[in-house]
């Protein structure tokens, strides 16, 4: 009895081993290698999925960017602003207007110093003129006297030379009358004659000196009168030139330019977009407003993998919350090929994030946009800058 259970259970096992092996492969008939084959063929081959649409981020800005208005007036209080945001604006129209009494006053210091620096110039001018006719004068004379104080001092060694001559020609007379047997001079006479050769010849020397010292003299007088001619020329160019002079009238135009800048100017026509400065506050270095053309145009960051799908693509939708879930169509201008890293953050943050990213310019209808947003122009396209959007492009 018991070796009949025994057969009972290990057939049982064997059994459910049989079925276990079928139900896996094992043990399952081959099929022929036609059936086989068949089979293959017939399933189709899978094929990787296809991108329909390049989504990016994107940014609504100003055609050409905004104008940022500045001062260089940095710590001169503001007085009035003149505008508001959304107005639009006119090239060279005020905008704000600075508080000018340090200016002025700066204007009014200068101008007084030049007007009392200019007096002094033109004492300085007049009395360099009376200084250079002074020795014109002086020179003038000098060249005159020269010629008739030589010609008299030359005279005057002529007649002391005649001196001599007649003094030597009357002692040899005289000489000729002291000989023989009867002498009609006595030596008296003879040395009295001599002494007058001697005193004409020193007379003579006397008269060579004098004229070689007048000429020396007549010579520095003349150098002299030329020297200080020069001078005055000199002076009286220096006083014309009014160094000073003119020192001050570039301050004055600076503070001319420093009070014609508290009045701001736009610089360029179009819309303004944002006021960051008040009435009371100081000039910093930090715009004062922004101004911008509101063709808008979208700035979006596609990742550059995707760069090569986009060629020949021109059609292009952006949407976002404040549009209220409709979409607006835009047009592609450019793609800027610069690569760098993604600057936007989608809302959500589980979603990933483009590494690295190209620009493409995106032509936006903002009268459409503004229209989405509840808004008429030009306030809806002022509220429409910076608005980061979902950018979607067909393929």
């Amino acid at each position: 009895m018991w070796r009949l259970l025994g057969l009972l259970v290990l057939g049982a096992v064997l059994g459910g081993a049989a079925v276990w092996a079928v139900q896996v492969g094992y043990g399952t008939p081959a099929r022929p290698q036609a059936e086989r084959s068949d089979a293959t063929t017939a399933r189709p081959p899978r094929e990787a999925p296809t991108k329909r649409s390049v989504f990016a981020l994107g940014t609504l800005e100003p055609h050409g960017g905004a104008v940022l208005v500045t001062s260089p007036l940095v710590g001169t209080p503001i007085r009035e602003v003149l505008v508001k945001e959304g107005q639009v604006v006119r090239r060279g129209e005020t905008l704000i207007t600075l508080d000018a009494t340090v200016v002025e006053e700066e204007l009014r210091i200068a101008q007084s110093q030049r007007a009392q620096a200019l007096e002094r110039q033109q004492a300085e001018i007049s009395l360099a003129t009376q200084r250079l006719e002074a020795a014109d004068l002086a020179l003038e004379q000098a060249q005159k006297a020269r010629g008739l104080e030589l010609d008299a001092q030359r005279k005057q060694l002529e007649v002391s030379l005649t001196k001599v001559k007649q003094a030597q020609d009357d002692l040899s007379r005289l000489e000729k009358l002291e000989g023989g047997p009867n002498p009609l001079v006595s030596p008296q006479q003879i040395d009295h004659q001599k002494t007058l050769v001697k005193l004409a010849g020193a007379e003579h020397s006397a008269a060579k000196v004098a004229l070689q010292r007048l000429e020396q003299t007549l010579n520095f007088n003349e150098q002299k009168a030329e020297s200080e001619k020069r001078a005055a020329e000199q002076s009286l160019a220096i006083a014309k030139k009014g160094t000073p002079v003119a020192t001050l009238d570039r301050q004055i135009k600076l503070a001319e330019y420093k009070a014609s800048q508290t009045k701001v100017a736009a610089p360029s026509g179009g819309t303004v977009i944002s006021i960051l400065a008040h009435p009371g506050e100081l000039v910093s270095t930090q715009p004062l407003l922004q101004i911008a053309d509101l063709s808008v145009e979208c700035l979006a960051e596609v990742d550059v993998a995707d760069l090569p799908l986009l060629k020949d693509k021109r059609e292009a939708f952006i949407t976002c919350r404040a549009f209220h879930g409709a979409k607006i169509k835009a047009s592609i201008e450019r793609i800027r090929n610069v690569a760098g890293a993604a600057n936007l953050r989608p809302v959500d943050p589980r979603k990933s994030v483009d590494r690295t990213v190209a620009t493409v310019v995106l032509k936006v209808d903002a009268a459409e946009a503004a229209q989405l947003i509840g808004g008429s122009l030009p306030e809806a396209n002022t509220a429409l800058m910076g608005l980061q959007v979902d950018v979607e492009i067909p393929l």
